[in-house]
């Protein structure tokens, strides 16, 4: 992938754009995703459109500004100095995975005259409070999947330096040596040794909360396509248990997180549910044909 580096003034963005005319596939990663993990979708979506996705800031070699807070409002104030840089201004489709589904809710809302469709892949939800109230209430859930701890945890990466990322991150990849390791273990093993990415994903998840709240009370879309891609049910209640969650456990913290998930349907008329069988969480790496035919579906709308 060629990437190349765009100065927004407070800091610098790391860029993949590819293909031609309109319109313009903007794709808005998950929080501690890399645009690199896209690669397969990106090169198919060009043969028919426009793509571009980037790294927000700290993530890969986009820098940082360490005294601002990483909330939804100054992400999408970002990425809208990174499109006014690129000549794009309309007729743009929104892609946002995860946390990225919840920022491009409120990229869509601030700039609705700009944009012409909606995927939200398993996206996070503008009530992510109600998830966080369930697990404090669920004792191994709450033990396993403490957010605090989790928190504290990205903060300690923070503090350490290159070399010691990739000594500390290096056993989730290795067995028997770094010489073991395909192309693909390796750029993801260099996008996750960088300190910087520690930094933001506090500050994104930090912020998180409050930023879903802010969105529920104005977010509607009216008239645009919007999919809301979902995962399976059944995949991430036994992921959960196979890491060793009570099954009356996983299952309620699934069907809320399903609920909401399925509730955001109903920020546009033209809303509409796909459900992602034999897909976990991260359904543009499990079903990337998926993904691909679904914003292909949107991309014909926009253009009727």
């Amino acid at each position: 992938m060629f990437k190349r580096l765009v100065n927004i003034g407070s800091k610098t963005l790391e860029v993949y754009k590819r293909g031609f005319g309109q319109p313009v596939i903007v794709i808005e990663v998950g929080m501690g995703t890399s645009m690199d993990e896209w690669s397969y979708i990106l090169e198919k979506v060009s043969e028919t459109a426009t793509v571009l996705i980037y790294h927000r800031a700290g993530y890969g070699k986009s820098t940082i500004d360490l005294k601002e807070e990483r909330t939804i409002y100054n992400i999408i104030k970002d990425l809208h100095i990174l499109l006014e840089k690129e000549g794009i201004s309309e007729n743009i489709i929104l892609v946002g995975h995860s946390f990225g589904g919840l920022c491009i809710q409120h990229y869509a809302n601030k700039y609705s005259n700009k944009v012409k469709g909606l995927i939200m892949i398993d996206t996070t939800t503008n009530e992510y409070n109600k998830i966080e109230s369930l697990k404090k209430q669920l004792v191994f859930i709450n033990k396993k999947y403490n957010t605090n701890k989790m928190i504290d945890r990205w903060n300690s990466l923070a503090m350490k330096n290159q070399d010691e990322l990739v000594k500390e991150i290096s056993s989730q990849f290795l067995k028997n040596g770094e010489e073991d390791l395909g192309e693909k273990e390796r750029s993801r093993l260099e996008f996750l040794s960088k300190p910087n990415l520690y930094r933001a994903m506090s500050s994104e998840f930090n912020n998180m909360i409050d930023s879903g709240k802010e969105i529920q009370h104005f977010c509607k879309f009216s008239n645009i396509p919007l999919k809301i891609l979902i995962r399976d049910k059944v995949v991430e209640i036994n992921k959960l248990v196979n890491n060793g969650i009570p099954n009356e456990e996983a299952k309620e913290l699934e069907s809320l997180i399903q609920s909401l998930i399925r509730k955001q349907v109903s920020l546009s008329r033209k809303g509409e549910i796909i459900e992602a069988k034999n897909c976990g969480h991260n359904i543009f790496d499990d079903s990337p044909e998926l993904v691909i035919a679904t914003i292909n579906d949107v991309i014909k709308n926009t253009i009727k």
